[in-house]
C-alpha cells in the first residue's frame, strides 16, 4: 500500500510505502504524532489487544474510537498555525465546536482495514450536507493472490 499526500501546503506532493501494522491519518500526514493521533493509536492498540488476534468489526472500531470528544493538554498542543484556543477545540479525536462562522468539525469518519485472507474493507460513517443526518457507506474487494485484481462491493445506508 502506498500513501500520497499534498501536506504540508507549499510542500511538493509526497508518496510513501506504507508499512504493515497500525497507521493514524489527521489533517496532516500519515502518522503525525499529534496527540489526538497518538491517543488514537494506543487505543485501537489496546482494543486489539483485547479482542486477543480476533477480527473486530469496523464498525464497532468506528464507534469505540471515532467519537471520543477528549481533549488535549493545553501545553501538548501542536503547532499548526491556529490560536491556541481554536488548536484546542480541534484538539480531540471527534471535534464538534462552535466557530464565528458556525458549527464546526469532524464531518466523515472512516476506517480501512485489510484482512490475512485478502478481504479490504473501506468503512465511512459521514454527516449529510445538511448536517443533520449521518450515514454510512462501505466498500469491500477482495484482493486475489497476485494482489493484481479485486472484486469490489458496495453498501450504501
Amino acid at each position: 500500500m502506498v500513501y500520497v499526500s499534498n501536506r504540508p501546503a507549499g510542500e511538493p506532493a509526497s508518496v510513501q510505502i506504507v508499512s504493515p501494522g497500525l497507521h493514524v491519518l489527521s489533517n496532516s500526514k500519515l502518522d503525525t504524532p499529534w496527540p489526538k493521533a497518538l491517543r488514537l493509536h494506543r487505543n485501537l492498540e489496546e482494543m486489539l489487544e483485547g479482542y486477543g488476534g480476533e477480527e473486530i468489526p469496523v464498525k464497532e472500531v468506528v464507534a469505540k474510537l471515532m467519537n471520543d470528544s477528549v481533549k488535549a493538554d493545553f501545553n501538548r498542543l501542536p503547532v499548526t498555525g491556529c490560536e491556541p484556543e481554536w488548536e484546542f477545540s480541534l484538539s480531540s479525536i471527534f471535534v464538534d465546536t462552535e466557530s464565528e462562522k458556525g458549527r464546526y468539525g469532524t464531518r466523515s469518519i472512516a476506517a480501512l482495514s485489510a484482512a490475512s485472507d485478502g478481504v479490504v474493507s473501506f468503512y465511512e460513517r459521514y454527516l449529510e450536507v445538511d448536517g443533520d443526518v449521518w450515514k454510512e457507506h462501505t466498500v469491500e474487494f477482495q484482493m486475489d493472490n497476485s494482489h493484481k485484481t479485486a472484486q469490489f462491493m458496495e453498501d450504501y445506508d
